[in-house]
């Protein structure tokens, strides 16, 4: 009988896996970068990100968190923005997640948890080139090219070896904009919903509808979406 769980258990994380895969090809692309024609911060006070959060289990929950900045604090002459985020669909539930600032391409982070500044994104980097995140676990760019989106050419960064992952110029991760300083949390993932902009929807996911889930169970909202697998 355990046997027989454990492998029900793991083709439900497979098509989690296949699911993950398939979002974060879920972007029209082009072989070659092209510059943007509007501003392509990620540190803007105009912008908020939906993010998808759940736990790889069969009886785990989901929801969906909001971050966005709420104000300035300078620190040893750098100037953040506030970082806040609320996982209720109200937006009451407000926690304070930290400061970000940006300066030649590179975004910084300090941590609500940790107070200690970490390099959060970095758009100067080339194919080829390496990236730590946390400081820790190296993962090289396997390329860079562009993609549209709403209208606006964006460079795209692809990420393979200790962790896959893309960015996307002024939006950042496809797992979510704060996701590249959460790689430690143990059992929860995490991918992108929705971006805004001056509260105008500037992407949401192709593989979903809505800017807002939440749920006791998973695996079965993955069967309720009808998510195919290639």
């Amino acid at each position: 009988m355990g046997t027989k769980k454990c492998k029900v258990i793991n083709k439900k994380v497979l098509k989690l896996t296949a699911f993950l895969l398939i979002i974060a090809g879920n972007f029209s692309s082009c072989e070659k970068y092209e510059k943007s024609t509007e501003t392509n911060t990620i540190v803007n006070a105009n912008s908020s990100w939906a993010v998808f959060n759940y736990g790889v289990c069969p009886a785990c929950s989901f929801w969906t968190e909001y971050v966005y900045f709420d104000g300035d604090s300078i620190i040893s002459g750098n100037t953040y923005k506030k970082v806040f985020s609320c996982d209720d669909e109200l937006r009451k539930n407000i926690k304070y997640e930290g400061l970000m600032r940006e300066h030649d391409l590179k975004t910084y982070f300090i941590s609500a948890n940790s107070g200690i500044e970490t390099l959060l994104y970095d758009f100067s980097l080339e194919a080829g080139m390496i990236f730590y995140y946390d400081s820790m676990t190296p993962s090289y760019v396997r390329a860079v090219d562009s993609i549209e989106i709403n209208g606006f050419m964006k460079k795209r960064i692809q990420m393979d070896g200790g962790r896959t992952d893309t960015w996307i110029e002024g939006m950042g991760s496809v797992r979510g904009i704060l996701s590249p300083s959460r790689i430690s949390l143990d059992g929860i993932s995490e991918f992108l919903l929705c971006y805004y902009l001056n509260k105008e929807l500037m992407y949401s996911n192709t593989s979903l509808s809505d800017c807002y889930y939440e749920g006791e169970n998973v695996f079965s909202f993955l069967d309720t979406v009808k998510i195919k697998i290639k």
